[in-house]
């Protein structure tokens, strides 16, 4: 082999893979989810791993998000999943670990009677360490159970949304 060719081949490698991951990386275009017919809601479609910010039935904005690394259906605290239902929203609040939290009422009193339990589940930023891999933050599922967005003004946009309309989330 060559040396011009050996160089070609080294870079191939080198390059290669990691062009490969960034295209598995980037999810389809997917169009907006169907919105319900409310006045403001944060809807999670978490089988398209995306957050709606809806208005009047239609999506205002849509971005990706990471769900639970165990899925959805969350049932008891420390189980890794997302719940799944309809909950009312906190205010937006500074994070050590995330840079914004906002809280889910879950469980609701109706769930914690039925024997669910959790606490600490919202949606937030990427973990602090990883806020420099913007939308690729969302690529696999990674939270405790939470709803984590890509980006810090992802989340500032949503935080913002929150204050403004005071929404209930749906998580479906």
């Amino acid at each position: 082999m060559t040396p011009l060719a050996l160089r070609a081949a080294v870079a191939s490698l080198l390059l290669v893979p990691p062009l490969a991951f960034l295209l598995a990386c980037a999810r389809r275009a997917l169009p907006p989810p169907a919105c319900p017919p409310a006045d403001a809601v944060v809807l999670v479609d978490t089988a398209g791993h995306r957050l709606a910010l809806c208005e009047a039935g239609a999506a205002a904005a849509v971005f990706p998000v990471a769900l639970g690394s165990a899925g959805t259906e969350k049932r008891a605290e420390g189980d890794r999943r997302t719940p799944l239902g309809a909950y009312a929203l906190g205010a937006p609040r500074p994070s050590a670990g995330f840079g914004t939290f906002i809280p889910i009422g879950y469980p609701t009193p109706e769930q914690r009677r039925a024997g669910l339990t959790g606490s600490n589940v919202g949606i937030h930023g990427p973990a602090r360490r990883m806020r420099w891999a913007g939308r690729l933050n969302t690529w696999a599922d990674w939270t405790a159970g939470c709803v984590a967005l890509g980006s810090d003004p992802e989340v500032a946009a949503v935080a913002a949304f929150v204050e403004r309309r005071r929404p209930r989330v749906v998580l479906r």
